[in-house]
């Protein structure tokens, strides 16, 4: 689990709008930023997100200046409820959230200017960043929490390693702790690329102290 360094952090870009922005909008960037409070996931099993215990989310003032605190509100309790959690399940949340089905690239930067440069430790986890709540160890592990909401792609290897970790521990063979992952997984049948990615936190699970 390679941290990213502050340069390859999330610093918001200069918008590509694929549409009109809203008239009188005015490009902002979040930084500087207050930081978050030092606090674990809140929850051991899963849960989604409820944005709407933070404030009532209003499609029509995404793109307003004034908005960016309320916005960064809820990016915060996502990353505080659901951490570690990937860059794209934060989008996915903030933007369905907002009732955008599809995050478009104004929408992911305006995600990305919320979140700010360096508030939070990211790291590379099969491919995506990971965002991890304020005080976490990005050196260990995350508990297995249980699907909850989540498809299988939605969990990050380092809690899917965690579920392993006690098959791999018992010196059973791969095929027997993959098979008990997808159960956990409750997954109908593994295909080849569902394989390979339990494979992946499989070893993880196995090189990790």
């Amino acid at each position: 689990m390679g941290r990213i360094d502050a340069s390859e952090s999330l610093a918001a870009e200069p918008i590509a709008w694929d549409h009109e922005p809203d008239p009188g909008f005015t490009q902002v960037y979040a930084d500087p930023l207050p930081y978050p409070s030092s606090v674990e996931t809140a929850f051991e099993v899963y849960r989604e997100a409820d944005l709407s215990e933070i404030d009532k989310p209003d499609r029509t003032r995404l793109y307003d200046e004034a908005y960016r605190s309320e916005l960064r509100k809820m990016v915060d309790h996502v990353i505080a409820v659901e951490g570690p959690v990937y860059f794209d399940v934060l989008v996915d949340r903030v933007s369905r959230a907002h009732s955008f089905q599809r995050a478009k690239t104004a929408i992911r930067d305006i995600i990305t200017s919320a979140l700010g440069r360096g508030r939070f430790l990211q790291t590379h986890d099969d491919g995506h960043v990971l965002i991890w709540p304020a005080g976490a160890d990005t050196n260990a592990l995350r508990v297995w929490r249980g699907t909850g909401s989540r498809g299988h792609h939605e969990v990050p290897l380092v809690e899917l390693a965690s579920l392993a970790k006690p098959l791999v521990a018992g010196s059973l063979d791969d095929e027997i702790v993959l098979r008990a992952m997808q159960e956990k997984l409750h997954l109908a049948r593994l295909t080849s690329s569902t394989r390979e990615r339990l494979q992946r936190a499989l070893e993880i699970a196995r090189n990790t102290g």
